[in-house]
């Protein structure tokens, strides 16, 4: 992936997604910015572009990530990265069906996540 390409974070913990944005720019990744809702995502695809959206799969309020991630697959057809501290079987049956979507478990490690960034 290109390090210049927008990604889009949507995490709901406001200091999760500052240091990601952080781990992103210390790697190269300069473009990012980020919000804490799934309602939140659309509307900024919807009025900008992004090449790659991370988001944590338990968001506060009302879209779920994987909710999120359905309608961000279908309409806007990027690769997104969904987190979670939970284990990836518990999510596997519903995360399959969504294309283009790669999984990391929280914590989030620079060297992973950086891993799938490189392969998109």
């Amino acid at each position: 992936m290109k390090k210049e390409i927008p990604i889009l974070i949507v995490e709901d913990e406001v200091l999760s997604a500052m240091s990601l944005q952080q781990d992103l720019k210390r790697s190269g990744y300069t473009n990012s910015r980020y919000v804490t809702t799934g309602e939140d995502a659309l509307a900024q695809l919807h009025n900008d572009t992004a090449g790659l959206v991370i988001m944590d799969i338990s968001l506060g309020g009302g879209m779920s990530g994987i909710e999120t991630a359905e309608v961000i697959a279908s309409d806007y057809r990027i690769p997104i990265i969904l987190a979670s501290g939970y284990n990836y079987a518990d999510y596997k049956d519903k995360v399959e069906v969504i294309e283009n979507v790669f999984f990391l478990k929280k914590p989030i490690r620079k060297t992973e996540l950086l891993k799938i960034l490189e392969s998109v």
